[in-house]
């Protein structure tokens, strides 16, 4: 009787504690559910590509993206460069802001080429706009030097993100980037080879005029031939003027590579689609309350 009760009390105690653990399990789950979209949605700012390789004297083409930005309406950065490694060509608005209505800053981009920086704004002109995701923010186009060689850094300062109501959005990184200039390869120079003494009628070689023959004796000098303006008669020689080649230019006058400049007609990329931050966390969660609110009233 005694040890019937005992284990009564043990299942009743079982059963009691049962729901706790669950509930506390669930709340662990919803919390941890609502981290991670957090953690994996910071927002950063990035040049793409990181890295790249190009021979001195080509284009250079870099893009500025934004990854995991909520409700952009506006944005601003200068992009600093090395202005004796490469100079800025073109700047180009990106898709990002606009695929999703009229946007001010086009054209307005300030470039300077002999300190080495190009500042950028750009921003939706309809009130309370904005657009959620990752995107290309804005393209620049280089011009590298033919004379630069090595690895030369790429820096964005003063990167601001603003919302539909003008409130600064936080950016959790910025990734710089790099661009390795190499010169191409010269020819190299083949020295043409001495001419080879003909033979004489004897079997022997022809001795050069001025050189001694083979007996030792000086060969007869022979007379010079009159000068053309000693002739009477014969007018004197014109002087040949000299020419002057300039000298190569660092920078070439040709127009970029066709395939690193923009094509003339901007392509449509699809818009990204919006998203809302920790709905599908909050609509775990809620399933979870709702399924431990039934477990308590079946325990009551």
């Amino acid at each position: 009787m005694i040890e019937r009760q005992k284990e009564e009390t043990t299942t009743n105690t079982v059963r009691a504690l049962i729901p706790r653990f669950a509930v506390a399990a669930l709340v662990c789950l919803a919390i941890s559910l609502c981290i991670l979209p957090a953690a994996a949605g910071a927002v950063a700012v990035t040049i793409v590509p990181a890295a790249q390789s190009v021979t001195a004297g080509d284009a250079v083409r870099v893009e500025v993206v934004v990854e995991h930005v909520p409700g952009l309406a506006a944005y601003q950065f200068t992009l600093q460069f090395v202005p004796e490694a490469m100079r800025v060509a073109q700047v180009t608005e990106g898709e990002f802001l606009k695929a999703h209505g009229t946007t001010l800053g086009a054209g307005l981009e300030k470039i300077d080429n002999a300190a080495g920086r190009v500042s950028c704004f750009y921003s939706l002109t309809a009130r309370g706009a904005s657009v959620t995701g990752s995107g290309v923010l804005t393209t620049v186009y280089f011009q590298s030097a033919s004379t630069a060689s090595g690895t030369y850094e790429l820096l964005l300062t003063d990167v601001l993100l603003g919302d539909g109501t003008g409130t600064p959005i936080p950016v959790e990184s910025i990734s710089n980037g790099t661009c390795t200039l190499t010169r191409a390869e010269q020819p190299a120079s083949t020295a043409s080879p001495m001419p080879t003494p003909a033979p004489d009628s004897n079997g022997g070689t022809e001795p050069e005029p001025g050189a001694p023959d083979q007996n030792g004796s000086e060969p007869a000098s022979t007379p010079a031939a009159p000068s053309p303006a000693a002739v009477p008669g014969t007018p004197p020689a014109a002087t040949a003027v000299p020419t002057t080649t300039p000298a190569a230019s660092a920078w070439p006058t040709t127009t970029p590579a066709a395939s690193a400049m923009p094509p003339t007609t901007p392509t449509t990329s699809a818009a990204p689609t919006p998203t809302i931050p920790g709905f599908t966390a909050a609509g775990l969660s809620g399933c979870l309350l709702v399924l431990v609110t039934y477990m308590l009233r079946q325990q009551r």
